[in-house]
């Protein structure tokens, strides 16, 4: 995707989620063959140069972060391509780091922003804190040979062991295989919100600042020497980057448990086994999604249309079929709405601007009506809808087509109807983020049933309306 995310950011609804990235680092300058880093190179400083795209959260609440090395390349390791795919940057959710860095050994440290400058999100250089391991590998970049430091070296003193591998590409990326960044949570007060970034790594990386000896008179300086070092470089074969984000229910605001902490949403576990909710929630950065399941009794209403009409009719036609999904708080009644705008603005705000619906959220598998890859192939909108009108508080999804299939699928070959035939894969809508928009910072609170956890009438629960055509 081009996109690193990192921080750490609390809610009591959605509990704690961190955000770091692991990718490729390529240098950017070209260095001379002869004298390299110079003679007898000093590490100075190492800076991080951060180019935010994004931000959600308190932006001026300072998170700390430990900066590894990768000990393993992120290809084949974390990585698993397609033998059909170049081998270039890819970016996704939830990916298992261990066995790829050294969780004792941080290279850096450092504050985002730092607390007693009150940085913003605007922020674009970060000078970053040495560790015992910040030197060797600083003295790695700029091309020191293990063994300077030994009695009888034959080091000739310049900066320049290896020096191909600053011209050589593929060298380089099988000498250094990358950084992790990683949040600290603990750094963060419960009673704060946080807040996560969202980072172009085609403009951000790391700058390595140093300065080079005399080599007639090593005690004086001779010049400044420094790299630049970015995540993503759109004209190298070798970038490869992962996101990994995690979400903790248990950790909410003030050291208590989330509200969904008590919520079954284990995707691994059967229907049966999560917990059924009233209000829903669908979150970007592999946050919660809402599944929707059509009952028997959805199916028999379909059915008894088609059945009532004592024969005279023999098939429904479903002309249009659109699901209304209304924000909490929202009402039905547009002037009831209207009336709560106070409220309902800042709710409308962090929401997610369009929903997508699919049958396996996972792989993003959307249902035949939500066609998101004939829209961005052709820049064009299908008639699915999705999008969120604030004048009514509500997202409308128009699944015709879906619901149609559904239908055929319980029609036998007697012309009989059985809802039982109808698979749970047809049955089953999963509610989630805009499939060419899944890394955002928004969130979307839904009304669903028509009663509560506790019973009481929900204002306005998912609406379905529905014109068909009865066909002789």
């Amino acid at each position: 995707t081009g996109n690193g995310y990192m921080g750490v950011r609390r809610s009591s609804v959605l509990g704690q989620r961190t955000a770091g990235f692991a990718s490729t680092i390529i240098y950017m300058n070209a260095i001379d063959e002869e004298s390299g880093f110079g003679y007898k190179p000093i590490f100075d400083t190492m800076k991080l140069i951060l180019s935010i795209k994004d931000y959600g959260g308190d932006t001026l609440v300072p998170i700390r972060y430990q900066v590894f090395e990768l000990t393993k390349p992120l290809a084949e390791n974390v990585l698993k391509y397609d033998e059909k795919r170049d081998k270039d940057s890819i970016a996704y959710i939830n990916c298992d780091l261990s066995g790829v860095y050294d969780e004792s050994k941080p290279i850096f440290e450092f504050t985002f922003p730092k607390e007693e400058l009150n940085e913003g999100p605007s922020t674009m250089v970060v000078s970053m804190e040495n560790t015992p391991y910040s030197w060797d590998y600083a003295r790695r970049l700029m091309l020191i040979p293990d063994n300077y430091a030994e009695a009888g070296s034959d080091w000739d003193g310049y900066g320049r062991t290896d020096v191909e591998a600053y011209t050589d590409e593929k060298k380089w990326s099988e000498k250094f295989y990358g950084l992790y960044i990683k949040p600290d949570p603990k750094s963060v007060p419960t009673n704060l919100e946080g807040a996560m970034y969202s980072l172009d790594l085609t403009a951000s990386g790391i700058m390595l600042q140093g300065r080079s000896r005399n080599p007639k008179d090593p005690s004086m300086i001779k010049d400044t020497v420094g790299m630049y070092y970015y995540f993503c470089d759109d004209e190298s074969k070798y970038n490869a980057s992962v996101v990994k984000v995690e979400h903790d229910y248990s950790q909410g605001m003030y050291g208590s448990p989330s509200e969904l902490d008590a919520v079954v949403i284990d995707a691994s576990k059967s229907r049966e086994e999560r917990t059924t909710v009233s209000t829903c929630y669908v979150e970007g950065l592999g946050g919660p999604s809402t599944e929707i399941y059509l009952t028997d009794d959805f199916l028999s209403e379909l059915v008894a249309l088609e059945t009532t009409e004592s024969g005279e009719y023999s098939r429904l036609g479903i002309n249009q079929c659109l699901f209304t999904i209304y924000v909490a708080g929202a009402d039905y009644d547009w002037n009831v709405t209207q009336s709560r705008a106070e409220e309902l603005t800042p709710l409308l705000d962090k929401s997610l601007t369009r929903l997508g619906s699919y049958l396996n959220y996972n792989t993003l598998s959307p249902v035949i009506d939500y066609d998101y890859v004939y829209e961005n192939n052709y820049n064009t909108e299908v008639i699915y809808n999705g999008y969120l009108d604030r004048s009514r508080g509500c997202y409308t999804l128009n699944l015709t087509a879906h619901i149609q299939k559904l239908f055929n699928s319980i029609r036998q070959e007697d012309g009989t109807y059985d809802v039982t035939k109808a698979e749970d894969a047809l049955r089953t809508i999963y509610i989630g983020t805009e499939a060419t928009a899944p890394y955002v910072f928004t969130e979307s609170v839904l009304q669903g049933m028509p009663t509560d956890e506790r019973g009481a009438s929900v204002a306005a629960p998912i609406q379905i309306d529905l014109t068909y055509t009865l066909v002789k």
